[in-house]
């Protein structure tokens, strides 16, 4: 054939690529076919010899590729002498390859693809990079670092969706594909459709003016998105490019038919799964409906029954309150009118055994006198817990508070507690402790709680025992007073039962010793108003041990105003008795 003679054509091997240029122009010259048709490209390679290198060079591709196409369609296979035409190129004019363009143009198919997505998708970074707000975009700048380097070199991509590092021609071409359309949703979200289509569009037209005539240029038109494939674009192809074009298409819509396939399948498979799960909840739902009635049934029954025993409760609550109410308006009331005539006997019997009128003739009369004297007094503190408890439980205490000495509080507490400890045999001590606080609280209840607390202990302690009082600042900020004694204790199961109101722990001792057992009651009650506690720890036969906190926002440091000086505050509290006490 014609062209197998015309590419024997000799020609020197060119040592570089300036001067392999200048003899593979005179090389193409020879191969050209000498008709009408190519008399153009021949004016071209006579205006291109005329050049200097660089233009030349630059040139010579577009124009190889014409006679490329000349020379092959001269031929009877068109194919086979486009391929022995780019052998012969290659192998005597190599210098040539270390320009891009011929080492794209003499590569072999897969790779030459490979080359032309790069070189479409790096034209499309470039344009965008041109405009002032890309300058800055680290991702786009990464990127054009990358198709730099690939595929000869595989470094890390800058994007993640799931990326293998390719290892054929086949698999490079299918990741530009992937990362085409991901460049383009990137583009158009930060700048916008019509630059991400603009870009797109210029860098096409650039790789389509060098490399339209190449066989594998549709590989560049399937990379495009689907919004800029037009019919000018098809029409500008040969018969064989559209057909790989739309080979490559009826592929992608086969492979989507696929995955609709499977999506179908799946979605089948899914359907018949909830059906059943359907049937089986519908049967689970009918069995449940059914057993949810009996309950319902049940629970409508229980109901009724509740509301009836509730509203025998209320009643009982309700006539339990009423029984209470009039219990703390008769024991108020009554103490009153005891403590008028009880103040008279007490008064008279004072007179008498002090002798203010004159002295008793007989000293039987001064015994009976005394005894009238302390029964009188015994009676009037009975009478005044009671009128306290009955306060209490009307919620009419009211605190009356003030910068209060906790030592002096004691100290009058112990002082009419002493004389009784003295004759039952019984040492109080008071541990030392200096530079305590003020504490904000009822001077009169303070001393009433010591009193309450006190009596108990020498009560309850035989002789020869000791009652001791500590007094603490505790680490939260808080006061507590420790009142120990060595009496005969408290079981831990009667401990609630001795801080009830009225409540007495049964044994030898406490009958001996009598009382209301309100002592402890009203000791917890007066702590709980100023927001302390009271709490009690006991051990038969080895004593008890009460102590007193009260918060730290109670306690005043020298120099220290309460904050909340509200005279009154906690005027008219409540306070609630639990069924538990002590003693």
């Amino acid at each position: 054939m014609w062209f197998r003679r015309r590419l024997k054509l000799s020609g020197p091997n060119g040592a570089t690529a300036d001067g392999a240029g200048t003899d593979f122009v005179r090389y193409l010259e020879g191969i050209l076919p000498a008709t009408a048709a190519t008399a153009a490209i021949r004016a071209r390679l006579r205006r291109l010899k005329a050049l200097p290198p660089a233009e030349r060079d630059k040139g010579l591709p577009a124009l190889y590729l014409l006679i490329e196409r000349a020379v092959a369609g001269a031929g009877d296979d068109a194919a086979q002498a486009r391929a022995a035409l780019r052998r012969t190129v290659a192998k005597r004019f190599a210098p040539l390859l270390r320009l891009p363009d011929f080492a794209l143009i003499l590569a072999p198919v897969r790779r030459q693809e490979v080359l032309l997505c790069r070189r479409l998708i790096a034209g499309v970074i470039e344009h965008a990079l041109a405009l002032p707000e890309t300058a800055d975009d680290d991702f786009l700048r990464a990127l054009a670092t990358w198709i730099e380097a690939v595929p000869d070199a595989a470094p890390p991509p800058p994007f993640d969706f799931g990326y293998v590092p390719p290892t054929r021609d086949s698999e490079w071409v299918a990741l530009f594909f992937r990362l085409a359309r991901e460049l383009y949703q990137d583009l158009k979200t930060k700048l916008g459709e019509a630059s991400a289509r603009s870009f797109f569009e210029r860098s096409y037209n650039g790789v389509s003016a060098q490399y339209a005539s190449l066989e594998t240029f549709p590989v560049v038109v399937n990379l495009l998105p689907e919004t800029l494939l037009d019919s000018e674009k098809i029409g500008k192809l040969s018969r064989s490019q559209i057909q790989k074009v739309l080979l490559r298409k009826v592929a992608e819509l086969n492979d989507f038919n696929g995955q609709l396939r499977l999506q179908y399948d799946e979605i089948d498979r899914v359907r018949r799964e909830l059906v059943a799960a359907r049937d089986e909840l519908e049967r689970r739902v009918a069995e449940r409906t059914a057993e949810l009635r009996a309950a319902n049934r049940q629970l409508l029954n229980e109901i009724a029954e509740r509301q009836k025993a509730e509203e025998e409760l209320r009643a009982a609550k309700d006539a339990a309150d009423i029984a209470n109410r009039a219990k703390s308006e008769f024991l108020a009331n009554m103490s009153h009118e005891l403590r008028t005539p009880l103040n008279a006997i007490i008064g008279f019997a004072d007179i008498m055994r002090k002798g203010i009128r004159g002295p008793l003739s007989n000293p039987d009369y001064q015994a009976y006198v005394e005894d009238i004297h302390a029964s009188g007094e015994h009676l009037l503190s009975i009478i005044n817990e009671i009128l306290d408890m009955a306060k209490v439980e009307a919620g009419k205490i009211e605190l009356h508070e003030t910068e209060t000495d906790v030592s002096a509080a004691l100290e009058a507490a112990i002082r009419l507690v002493r004389p009784r400890a003295e004759e039952s045999g019984i040492e109080i001590r008071v541990a030392d402790t200096p530079d305590l606080p003020l504490l904000y609280a009822d001077d009169r209840l303070l001393r009433q709680i010591f009193l309450n607390l006190l009596s108990n202990a020498v009560k309850f302690t035989s002789a020869g025992g000791t009652a001791t009082v500590e007094i603490e600042v505790e680490a939260s900020g808080g006061l507590a007073v420790r009142i120990r004694d060595t009496g005969i204790g408290i079981a831990p199961e009667d401990l609630p039962k001795a801080l009830a109101p009225f409540g007495q722990v049964d044994s030898a001792l406490s009958r001996k010793q009598g009382g209301t057992g309100l002592g402890l009651p009203l000791a917890k009650c007066f702590t709980e108003l100023h927001g302390g506690e009271l709490a009690l720890e006991s051990e038969i036969g080895v004593g008890t041990t009460a102590t007193v906190r009260f918060p730290a926002s109670r306690v005043l440091r020298p120099g220290e105003v309460d904050p909340r000086q509200n005279q009154g505050q906690n005027r008219g509290n409540i306070v609630a008795f639990a069924k538990t006490a002590p003693r």
